[in-house]
């Protein structure tokens, strides 16, 4: 498994708006 899938899968597991702000990290990166 690659680390961001490891990421994505934390960030699964965080509440919606941490999910929201996580996504959007993911896409200004």
């Amino acid at each position: 498994m690659t680390l961001r899938l490891m990421m994505i899968r934390i960030g699964l597991k965080r509440s919606v708006a941490n999910r929201y702000a996580f996504g959007f990290y993911l896409v200004a990166a």
